[in-house]
């Protein structure tokens, strides 16, 4: 296979004669790499081009195949794929079927092939689809492609279809860099299977590449990226990939960008007292709605960095629930925690806060650094006869909405059980938040 690598980029809308790209012109430095895939190219990429990246003159689109989106190309990252290393692989077959619907007229079915489990047996993949299974084999050949379109860029800013970016903090952290400088930048995990130390930079929260380093991978280090193609079917998914290799090839390390770069959404961002007044650059797993809602949003602070703080004002105007049956407010997380047990305790006849939801409120209650709770109701089996009622409760310092969490039983639905029911502190909360409200410009740092 052949890859069309045109000279120069199809632009998409003249960003010109709007007020915002206005005030935040795209510098002509920083390439824009969008990663996506045949299945979900039309449900994600619009509300960003037209949004949050409406700034951006060339952004560049990468899927697994060749399409077109309005006035943008999209690229087909696997053109330049080993073929060899195609053969026999069946995390491809689903990249053969899309190229058969659009050669048989059904393109529009595309969306359809999302159905499609991975074929991988992998604990570690279970239930994610065929499509996020080909996926880890596009970011070396993504890299040496963007070099191809967009050489000699200062910055390279790699994100997915459903990342929001704020644009303005992108370019005002960016001019605290060094682009000349190996820096490979993100939101750092751990790779647990490398046999060293080793972290990755989380791809939906986007990561970041000087033009030292992509210049070294696409041309001092030229087919790297088929040099790897036999390896990645070994390997978990393609931000390890790219990981390994920057370390392998280029020993190059992660740095991490925590807490600018995050990886989920407003609904499970945490907002406490340490991250407060940190500027936002991404936030990950956010649909269409809240993308355009929250960049909406965002024109509202006219040139002022974007917040943990705005992120809440623009996700929360109304501030958290009081509480919810079968949700899940994530309270559990060791760090945020706060003691809710009665042990110890000099009153003997206080109530054990996980007796019940009531008992967990209480104790949330009584201890004045509490925001929120949690109450995890449990139903155990005892020697197959009688059912024993186990209660735990969550306190929690910071303040987060979390997910629906519907209740869990045992696989004949007749044995153990769990319920998630969440609460917040509603006036304390928003007492809480009128207190650090102000942030100072010493509050705000980059990473």
């Amino acid at each position: 296979m052949s890859c069309d690598l045109a000279p120069s980029l199809t632009h998409g809308v003249d960003p010109s004669n709007d007020d915002y790209c206005n005030t935040f012109p795209d510098p002509g430095n920083i390439a824009i790499i969008i990663k996506t895939g045949a299945t979900e190219l039309h449900a994600k990429l619009p509300t960003p081009l037209a949004t949050t990246l409406k700034c951006v003159r060339e952004p560049l689109i990468f899927s697994d195949l060749e399409q077109r989106l309005g006035e943008h190309r999209v690229h087909n990252a696997l053109a330049n794929f080993t073929p060899s290393a195609m053969e026999g692989n069946k995390d491809f077959d689903i990249y053969k079927l899309q190229q058969q619907y659009v050669a048989s007229g059904r393109e529009a079915d595309l969306p359809d092939l999302s159905s499609i489990s991975i074929p991988s047996d992998d604990w570690r993949t279970e239930g994610k689809s065929a499509a996020w299974g080909l996926d880890k084999y596009k970011f070396l050949h993504i890299v040496e492609q963007t070099w191809d379109l967009a050489p000699d860029r200062d910055w390279y800013f790699f994100i997915e279809g459903d990342t929001y970016i704020s644009w303005p903090n992108l370019l005002k952290w960016l001019n605290t860099l060094d682009p000349r400088q190996k820096l490979y930048y993100g939101n750092a995990v751990r790779i647990w299977e490398y046999p060293k130390e080793l972290y990755f930079g989380h791809g939906g929260s986007g990561f970041l590449l000087s033009g030292a380093v992509v210049k070294e991978f696409a041309v001092d280090r030229r087919g790297l990226a088929k040099r790897w193609d036999k390896r990645v079917h070994k390997m978990w998914f393609g931000d390890y990939v790219l990981a390994a290799a920057l370390f392998e090839e280029l020993h190059l390390r992660l740095t991490d960008a925590k807490p600018s770069l995050t990886s989920v959404d407003a609904s499970a961002l945490t907002f406490s007292e340490d991250v407060f007044c940190k500027p936002i650059v991404t936030l990950h797993h956010v649909n269409s709605q809240h993308l355009n809602d929250m960049f909406q949003f965002e024109r509202t602070l006219n040139g002022s960095e974007l917040l943990y703080r705005d992120v809440y004002h623009g996700s929360f105007p109304s501030g958290m629930p009081f509480n919810r049956t079968n949700w899940d407010n994530l309270d559990e997380e060791a760090e945020l925690a706060l003691q809710s047990t009665s042990e110890d305790s000099e009153n003997e006849s206080q109530e054990d806060p996980h007796s019940s939801y009531e008992d967990c409120e209480k104790a949330c209650v009584d201890n004045e650094k509490c925001l929120q709770f949690l109450f995890v109701k449990s139903i155990a089996d005892q020697d197959d006869a009688e059912k024993v009622m186990k209660g735990e409760c969550h306190i929690m310092h910071a303040v987060r909405l979390g997910q629906e969490h519907k209740p869990e039983v045992d696989k004949n639905g007749k044995g153990a059980g769990k319920q998630w029911v969440s609460g917040w502190l509603r006036d304390r909360i928003a007492r809480w938040i009128e207190e650090h409200q102000s942030c100072s410009i010493g509050d705000i740092s980059w990473p």
